[in-house]
């Protein structure tokens, strides 16, 4: 009978999981953008058109392509099973097929050949990928020049030169990109002869594969040394002579060292701009169960004109349109096996002013017609880069009309409005459009305006108020004369003595019972709320909190977890190392010791509204003050407390942190184990239900 119940209860937390997931999928494939809080929705930027296959081309059945080259006038494919490279027109039809090439007299076929790069004079530079060589090639196919694997003491001896993605810049640099070869890309000269590796990542460990490493056996550690730096997986150069590099999917163990999209400059720097909410990454939110799980697989960049680019996810079958900034401006593509969507999509291309998306499994190319609203978009950023404002303008009012929850349109509506000095329209859209740095330019002219304006009447106020101030204090000194009565202060008003005077005032608060629990409580509740006014009040320069978003349970957690953590660890502690206090005194010296921040937090909560970006710095001195006056106040409440030396009291805080750590610890492996029992669990729901 209890097997029989633990079954029906574990059978409804799976149908529960699966019903979130099924609507977190209906979501998923609408057209959405992310914002800096969540994702929102959009309208469509690009419509499926016409699926181009062999009839199309008037060829034979492609097999497992996997790369696509446009120039302005032709099409090329990779067709890697079929070893071959086809040449299309603007109409979809073949031109020409190459599919081997002749060197003194011997032929040699191409073999399972996979990237293609054309040059301005239509030379094709083609990855013979099992020919372990890069070939260059005439229009007509005839051979222009071979480059052999590449010799070089900075490439290892055992080398395996797999060329898989070519490309060349303006100035003749050669970059390939080298299946299961991840020291970076190889740059050649025109001559094909080594020049440097570039843009080599570094493996970087999270502090949480750092603490892994202190409870881990050796074999272990073995395993964790072996982690390696992703290898790139195709490469794409812009008009300035940028490398643009994709790296696949983030690797667990590397999130910090690796990035999915790359911008190279001749040294091998990654100068791709990035917004603080967006890593340039494909999808942000995903689910980490079912079928289609964890984060995007960017398996291609294509480079547009104006700073734009657009990258392929082929795990969901979406491209990401991106701006010269890094911000998403929209998204299109799905997978599916009906027309205009994709099974297996490996390479993006724009040609005939379509986009173009090649399926290597459903060996054909999805083409995709921008919409008015995504070709309104472009023309927004194209007028953007030219400088051009009043064209600019137009274009984003148009796209405003049709999409007023885009963070990029009311981005650059706010600097339109910053440009024609209407500073607070101005400041009104980089605020819906989270531009922190806009708003604060817009907020110091405001601010100016204000002060112009309203400096003469408020100062003439508060001299005003100055002078009745000291009218009223002489009348009490002269006029009123009455015995002074000194009054004892009370437990809440002790407060501000203790944390100026913390010695005495922590030993009277137990010794001669100057204080309250009751106060102390009310103290530490307090915490919570000053927690909460600071998220919701302070200034938009310095907090992205959205009031519709805010959930007050965050700020609660962060204001009472230490505070527990504080209280219990320091009591067991102190309970064994022969402490004198109760745990009813810990609480009573923990919540008086909480006054500095219940009163400088608040402050700087207020003064955050007048201050500007670069004046931030102030509230981040007086925030730590806080936090540091707090944390001393907390020693000399353990040190009189439990009446410890020095020595001892820097021991018992010490070790009560090492607790904390511990218990937190504990906390994090028992939340990882529930989150592999419960992908365990969703993966044997999925594997029941394929089978079924």
């Amino acid at each position: 009978m209890r097997v029989r119940k633990l079954g029906v209860w574990l059978l409804l937390i799976v149908m529960l999981i699966s019903s979130t997931m099924n609507v977190y999928a209906e979501e998923a494939n609408q057209s959405y953008l992310y914002g800096p809080n969540n994702f929102v929705k959009a309208p469509v930027a690009a419509e499926p058109g016409r699926n181009i296959d062999h009839t199309t081309m008037g060829t034979t059945s492609l097999k497992k392509p996997s790369d696509l080259y446009a120039t302005n006038e032709y099409l090329y494919i990779v067709d890697t099973g079929n070893n071959r490279i086809l040449k299309l027109d603007e109409d979809y039809k073949l031109v020409k097929e190459y599919t081997e090439y002749e060197v003194k007299g011997v032929k040699t076929a191409f073999a399972s050949p996979e990237g293609v790069y054309v040059d301005e004079q239509d030379q094709l530079f083609v990855a013979d990928t099992n020919n372990n060589r890069i070939v260059k090639l005439s229009p007509q196919g005839d051979v222009i020049a071979l480059f052999e694997k590449p010799q070089s003491k900075m490439l290892p001896t055992d080398f395996n030169y797999l060329p898989t993605k070519v490309v060349c810049d303006e100035a003749g640099r050669i970059f390939v990109c080298v299946k299961g070869f991840n020291m970076g890309l190889i740059e050649l000269d025109r001559q094909g002869e080594f020049v440097q590796l570039l843009g080599a990542s570094k493996v970087t460990y999270s502090i949480t594969d750092a603490i892994w490493r202190l409870f881990s056996t050796k074999e272990q550690q073995k395993r964790m040394a072996a982690f390696v730096p992703a290898e790139y997986n195709n490469i794409s150069v812009d008009a300035d002579g940028f490398v643009y590099a994709t790296t696949g999917t983030m690797s667990q163990n590397n999130k910090e060292g690796m990035k999915f999209v790359r911008k190279l400059n001749a040294r091998g720097d990654d100068v791709l701009r990035r917004m603080d909410y967006d890593s340039v990454c494909g999808d942000l939110e995903f689910s980490n169960t079912g079928s289609i799980k964890g984060a995007s697989q960017i398996v291609d960049c294509l480079t547009l004109s104006d700073g734009v680019y657009a990258i392929l996810d082929q795990k969901r079958g979406r491209v990401f349109v991106y701006d010269s900034s890094g911000v998403m401006l929209f998204i299109f593509g799905e997978l599916g096996q009906t027309e205009g969507t994709m099974t297996s999509p490996s390479s993006l291309v724009y040609f005939n002013n379509h986009f173009l998306v090649l399926d290597g499994v459903k060996n054909k190319i999805v083409s995709f017609n921008l919409t008015d609203y995504g070709r309104t978009i472009l023309e927004a950023c194209h007028y953007r880069e030219k400088n051009e404002l009043v064209q600019e303008e137009a274009a984003w009012q148009k796209v405003y009309a049709m999409n007023n929850n885009h963070p990029v349109i009311m981005r650059e509506m706010g600097k339109i409005a910053y440009h024609e000095r209407d500073m607070e329209l101005a400041m009104y859209y980089f605020e819906q459009g989270e531009d922190q740095e806009g708003y604060s330019k817009a907020f110091q002219f405001y601010r100016r305006e204000l002060i112009n304006q309203y400096f003469t009447p408020v100062a003439l106020s508060i001299i005003g108020l100055l002078i009745l101030y000291m009218i009223y204090g002489m009348y009490k000194k002269y006029w009123c004369k009455k015995e002074k009565v000194v009054k004892k202060q009370g437990p809440f008003a002790y407060a501000f003595y203790v944390i100026f005077r913390p010695l005495d005032g922590f030993w009277d608060l137990k010794h001669e019972k100057r204080g309250s629990v009751k106060v102390a409580a009310g103290l530490m509740v307090a915490l919570g709320g000053v927690f909460i006014i600071q998220s919701l009040c302070t200034s938009f320069i310095f907090n992205k909190v959205r009031i519709e978003d805010y959930n007050f349970m965050f700020d609660l957690l962060k204001a009472y977890a230490p505070l527990i953590l504080w209280t219990g660890s320091t009591w067991c502690v102190s309970t064994l190392m022969d402490g004198e206090g109760s745990y009813k005194d810990i609480i009573m010296a923990t919540g008086y010791s909480l006054t500095p921040m219940l009163i400088i937090l608040p402050c700087v909560t207020l003064c955050s509204n007048f201050l500007i970006f670069d004046e931030g710095v102030l509230c981040t001195f007086f925030i730590s003050v806080a936090y540091l006056w707090v944390g001393i106040l907390l020693i000399a409440s353990v040190m009189q407390t439990h009446n410890y030396s020095l020595k001892k009291t820097i021991l018992v805080s010490l070790i009560s942190l090492l607790v904390i750590v511990i218990i937190l610890f504990i906390l994090l492996l028992c939340i990882a184990l529930m989150q592999e029992i419960l992908a365990f669990v969703v993966d044997l729901k999925t594997e029941i239900v394929n089978r079924l």
